[in-house]
């Protein structure tokens, strides 16, 4: 047991440089794709095309799960890195049923926008009108990828709702 804690905390060592070195070389995702009144949104394609690249250089993947029972669409993704350390997040949307999707392009609108934005969430990128500056004007600082994760595992660990305590 020692030992599989040994090795998995060093698998954790390892993800979290990578990622942090990955994350600082991620290239600005353009802002190609067009949403309701006409507003840009990057496309699944474009994210994953610009990342994967950057991650795979530095033993990081990224791949995504989805289910979809019931009248919800539920998209995970997964980021992974060479020596076995994974990362999750998920976001769970409703089969959209807008314009005229059939039951199968109701789930596929639903998964490519799952994807986009559990793949948005988990790398950490900021895209399109974005003002968020991390605290900056109000006199606050940006963490370290180490403070980052230690955050993280803690979450994980006492099992509080991620989304409350980001906000």
């Amino acid at each position: 047991a020692m030992q599989e804690r040994i090795v998995a905390d060093g698998a954790k060592a390892a993800f979290a440089a990578a990622f942090a070195t990955a994350s600082a070389q991620f290239p600005s995702i353009p802002l190609n794709g067009k949403g309701d009144k006409n507003k840009p949104y990057a496309l699944l394609k474009d994210i994953m095309g610009l990342t994967r690249q950057v991650l795979s250089r530095h033993g990081l993947a990224l791949s995504f799960s989805v289910n979809s029972e019931g009248a919800s669409v539920r998209v995970t993704a997964e980021l992974m890195h060479i020596d076995g350390h994974t990362k999750t997040t998920s976001i769970e949307l409703p089969k959209d049923q807008s314009g005229s999707k059939n039951a199968v392009q109701a789930v596929g609108s639903s998964q490519t926008y799952g994807q986009r934005y559990t793949a948005q969430a988990i790398l950490g990128l900021s895209l399109g009108d974005d003002t968020e500056d991390d605290g900056l004007a109000a006199g606050g600082g940006t963490i370290s990828a180490d403070e980052f994760f230690e955050l993280r595992n803690l979450i994980d660990e006492s099992g509080a709702d991620e989304a409350k305590f980001c906000e």
